[in-house]
């Protein structure tokens, strides 16, 4: 397993609270609890036979009941902000589809 990176992208996205406890991803805006930002490092692959992987750092939370949504949101858009200039790379809002 090779540690060089490939390529680094910051996301955000919201999280709402687990039923066994910790936070998960959610695409609802009025289950959202936190805005959550991070960095997502891929590695390079050692060769075509094996697995790309990455790693999460740099995450801070922000959480809509303490700072309302819009200010969460706007402290998460400056946060990532930071990490883009830091990593020279784009940010994106992360959601998955709505489950049916």
């Amino acid at each position: 397993m090779t540690n060089e990176i490939d390529y680094r992208e910051v996301l955000m996205h919201y999280s709402k609270p687990e039923i066994e406890g910790g936070m998960e991803y959610t695409d609802k805006k009025e289950e959202a609890e936190i805005v959550a930002v991070f960095v997502q490092s891929w590695f390079k692959k050692e060769d075509e036979n094996s697995c790309e992987f990455f790693d999460i750092d740099q995450e801070k939370d922000f959480s809509i009941k303490e700072l309302g949504h819009d200010r969460a949101v706007e402290e998460a858009k400056k946060y990532a902000s930071e990490l883009c200039s830091k990593y020279k790379t784009d940010c994106e809002w992360y959601w998955w589809p709505e489950k049916k």
